[in-house]
């Protein structure tokens, strides 16, 4: 820390372990100043990704394996036409469905009876 900074910080001390000064809110930053200025501090500090030890990376490369393949399902089912038409009852249906499970919203339920057979 710089003499200025001190002087910045530091207006008067109060006794022999409590001082009287500003206070600096890192949020006063703007985002970008704030991520530099965080990346140096790291950098300063040798700091480095953990790359994980052997049986938790095992795990996430199983989920990573099913990530890829939900991903690559989802890319494919939304490029496919909707041949589902809308159900002239959709609103009744909705409305049964709120009515029998008071706790999921409107769009919980329509997911639900768009996964359904017609």
């Amino acid at each position: 820390m710089t003499r200025d900074e001190i002087d910045f910080l530091v207006e008067s001390q109060v006794d022999f372990k409590k001082w009287r000064g500003k206070r600096v809110e890192l949020n006063a930053m703007r985002s970008d100043q704030f991520v530099r200025w965080l990346e140096g501090k790291l950098d300063e500090h040798g700091v480095t990704k953990v790359i994980p030890e052997k049986t938790t990376l095992e795990d996430a490369w199983r989920r990573a394996q099913v990530l890829a393949k939900v991903n690559a399902a989802v890319v494919k089912i939304k490029t496919e036409p909707n041949t589902k038409p809308m159900p002239a009852d959709l609103s009744k249906r909705l409305r049964k469905m709120l009515d029998d499970e008071p706790a999921l919203s409107w769009d919980q339920a329509l997911v639900r009876i768009a996964g359904r057979r017609p």
